[in-house]
């Protein structure tokens, strides 16, 4: 599942899950008594952690393990454990639960990784006549396609590691004023952000391009894709006055 509800929402749910499960296994007390007090409860524990992740898993499997000490094993209605058999199954039960936990919060990362992976691969495709600039949530950059490379006049050797602002100057084509790329911004909504089709990119030996530009999150590298296109071509064939009532447009 994806890592974007609110933190409410995702143990709630993950909790309203446990609550679930001990009420199935209520049910089915006058046909099991104290035996399989955790089977049933397990479930809850798995969903909380696919849903939720790892957090949420681990306090699914508390909720769940204190539910059945007290409504499920003998002496009921007291959180104490007496016979040495249900303590090792306590035990049991929690190591095992935790290690489900870790395999999968390991799996939702993996998947998630494949598909922001898969996601970036798809929009390089689409946009092959873009420039497409890759930095972490330090802001300093990590990819650069030779689009890019073209347009801002560094190539990758030269730009890795580099300030994103250093690499990307743009600035805003009626003010003058700079432009700077909201990483934070981009990284706590979660969703792409337009940065507007009135710049202007300076490379670094000066040269000016019309861009347009949208600053994309990537959630499992923790950084951003500013994505870009030269439109100095249209600009050209509008003219300067066209061009501005076209981007007002």
């Amino acid at each position: 599942m994806t890592g974007r509800f609110h933190p409410v929402f995702t143990y709630g749910l993950s909790l309203l899950a446990v609550a679930f499960t001990i009420l199935a296994r209520l049910l089915l007390d006058p046909v099991l008594g104290d035996r399989l007090p955790f089977h049933i409860l397990f479930v809850g524990v798995v969903f909380a952690a696919w849903f939720g992740g790892r957090w949420p898993g681990v306090v699914a499997l508390l909720v769940s393990s204190m539910a059945a000490v007290f409504f499920i094993l003998e002496p009921r209605y007291q959180l104490s454990i007496l016979m040495p058999e249900y303590r090792f199954g306590l035990a049991m039960y929690i190591g095992v639960g935790l290690a489900t936990i870790a395999m999968i919060d390991s799996l939702r990362i993996a998947w998630r990784q494949a598909a922001e992976k898969s996601k970036l691969l798809a929009t390089l495709l689409s946009r092959m006549g873009d420039g497409v600039i890759v930095a972490d949530a330090d802001g300093n950059l990590t990819s650069i396609n030779p689009v890019a490379e073209v347009l801002t006049g560094w190539s990758w050797t030269e730009a890795k590691g580099k300030p994103l602002d250093q690499v990307f100057r743009a600035i805003h084509d009626g003010t003058g004023h700079s432009i700077d790329i909201p990483v934070q911004l981009t990284l706590r909504r979660g969703d792409s952000v337009p940065l507007g089709n009135d710049m202007v990119l300076i490379s670094r030996e000066g040269m000016r391009h019309d861009i347009e530009a949208t600053a994309t999150p990537l959630s499992s590298q923790g950084g951003i894709a500013v994505v870009f296109r030269d439109l100095s071509e249209q600009r050209r064939l509008f003219g300067r006055d066209n061009w501005a009532a076209v981007r007002r447009a």
